[in-house]
C-alpha cells in the first residue's frame, strides 16, 4: 500500500482535467463536501503536501523552491498559470474526485471487509516499526509536525484509498459492472495507437564496443557509452545519409533496421506500438525521444521520416499499418499493458466529471498555496 499511489485512476483523471475550480465559503474544518461525504481540512492539506512531493520526485525540472513554483506553465485549457497554481488545482480536483468516489462507494452499498481494514492497520504498524523504531509516539509527532494530522487522520486517508480502490474494481474490474467492452478496447486501440519501426543512429555519443563486437558493460551490467570524436560524428551523419539513400532506392526497411540501427534491442517485423497517451513512458522504453513519437502520430501510414535530435541522434522512422487485434497477441502484451487502464480512465472520467461539478470546496482550500505546505514525508 502506497499513500496516494493506489488511487491511480483518479490521479490520471485529475491531471488530465486540471482547470478552474470554483470555491464556496463554508465554516468549520470541512473543506470538501459532496452529499453525505465530507473531507476535513487536515486531509486536504495532507493531499496537497503529498502531491507536491510527488511532482518534485517525478519531474527533473521541478524543485521545491518558491522560484520554481512561481514559474509559468499552462493548464488543460491553455491558460498561463504558475506551477504552484497547477499543483493546487490538481490537489483540489483530486479531492473532489475522491469525494465523488467515496459517495458512490456508499451508494452502491459497498463495504470494506475486516481483512481489508486489517491491511490498513498492518501498513500503519509497519510504518511505525520500520521507519520510526516501533515508536508510535515518534510517528505521531512526525505526522503532527509535517501535516498537523494524527495517526487516526492517516488511517482515515488510507481507508478512503481502500474504498476508492474497491469501488473501481467493482465498476471496472474484470467482472465489473462497467468493465470495458471489446468494442471499447478496439475503439481505443484504433484511434490512439501507432505502430512504427525505427533506425537509430547516435551522432554525439554511443555504445562502447569490445574487440569482438560486443557492448562493454560496467560492474552493474549496464552498457558503457563514450563520446564520439569530431571525425566520428561526421561519419555517423554520413551513415544516416547512406541509409536514407538505400531507403530511397527501395531497400527493405526492416532489413536496414536490423543492419544499421544502433539500438541494442532492434524490434522484429512487428515494430513497436505506443499510445498517444503514453508518449513519455514509451519514449523511455524504446530509447526514442518523445518528440519523435509525437511526430510519428502525425505521419501517414507507410511514410518514412527522418528526425534529428540535436546533440543525440538521427532517427529514421517508418510508420506501419497497425495489425488487426494486435493488442490481443500474447507476444505483444507488454506493449499494450496500459490499454485497458486508459479505457477505464476514460470511462471513470466520464462518470465523475459531471458529479464533481456538484462538489462544494471551501474557500480556504482554494487559497492554500503550494509554497505554504511542506513536502510529504512518505
Amino acid at each position: 500500500m502506497k499513500i496516494l499511489k493506489t488511487v491511480s485512476i483518479l490521479l490520471i483523471a485529475a491531471i488530465c482535467t486540471v482547470a478552474a475550480v470554483s470555491c464556496a465559503a463554508d465554516k468549520g474544518e470541512v473543506w470538501i463536501r459532496y452529499k453525505d461525504t465530507e473531507i476535513s481540512e487536515r486531509i486536504c492539506r495532507f493531499w496537497l503536501s503529498e502531491i507536491k512531493s510527488d511532482f518534485v520526485s517525478r519531474y527533473e525540472d521541478i524543485t521545491d523552491t518558491p522560484a520554481c513554483w512561481n514559474g509559468k506553465t499552462t493548464d488543460a485549457e491553455g491558460k498561463t498559470i504558475t506551477r504552484g497554481e497547477y499543483v493546487e488545482l490538481y490537489a483540489q480536483q483530486y479531492a473532489k474526485n475522491v469525494a465523488v468516489e467515496l459517495q458512490l462507494f456508499r451508494e452502491y452499498g459497498l463495504k470494506l471487509t475486516e481483512e481489508e481494514t486489517g491491511k490498513v492497520d498492518q501498513y500503519i504498524n509497519e510504518l511505525i516499526y520500520y521507519r520510526y523504531g516501533d515508536s508510535k509516539s515518534a510517528f505521531g509527532k512526525a505526522l503532527k509536525s509535517a501535516y498537523g494530522m494524527s495517526i487516526d487522520d492517516l488511517r482515515e486517508v488510507l481507508i478512503y484509498e481502500s474504498e476508492v480502490s474497491k469501488l473501481e474494481d467493482y465498476l471496472f474490474g474484470t467482472d465489473g459492472v462497467m468493465a470495458p467492452t471489446d468494442d471499447e478496447l478496439d475503439e481505443y486501440y484504433t484511434s490512439h495507437y501507432a505502430r512504427f519501426l525505427p533506425i537509430v543512429i547516435y551522432t554525439d555519443a554511443g555504445y562502447d564496443y569490445n574487440e569482438d563486437g560486443t557492448v562493454k558493460r560496467d560492474a552493474a551490467g549496464n552498457p558503457v557509452t563514450r563520446k564520439y570524436t569530431a571525425k566520428e560524428k561526421e561519419e555517423k551523419i554520413g551513415k544516416a545519409e547512406a541509409v536514407q539513400a538505400l531507403i530511397d532506392d527501395g531497400e527493405d526497411f526492416f532489413r536496414l533496421a536490423g543492419t544499421y540501427s544502433e539500438e541494442l534491442n532492434v524490434p522484429d517485423e512487428n515494430g513497436y506500438y505506443f499510445s498517444s497517451d503514453d508518449i513519455f513512458s514509451a519514449g523511455t522504453a524504446y530509447g526514442v525521444d518523445y518528440s519523435v513519437l509525437t511526430g510519428i502520430m502525425k505521419q501517414d501510414i507507410g511514410s518514412v521520416k527522418t528526425y534529428e535530435i540535436a546533440g543525440q541522434s538521427i532517427v529514421i522512422v517508418k510508420r506501419l499499418e497497425p495489425e488487426k487485434d494486435a493488442y490481443k497477441q500474447t507476444a505483444l502484451s507488454e506493449q499494450f499493458r496500459t490499454l485497458r487502464d486508459h479505457v477505464v480512465t476514460q470511462k471513470n472520467r466520464a462518470l465523475i466529471e459531471s458529479l464533481a461539478a456538484q462538489v462544494e470546496i471551501h474557500d480556504d482550500f482554494c487559497r492554500l498555496k503550494t509554497v505554504d505546505v511542506p513536502g510529504g514525508i512518505f
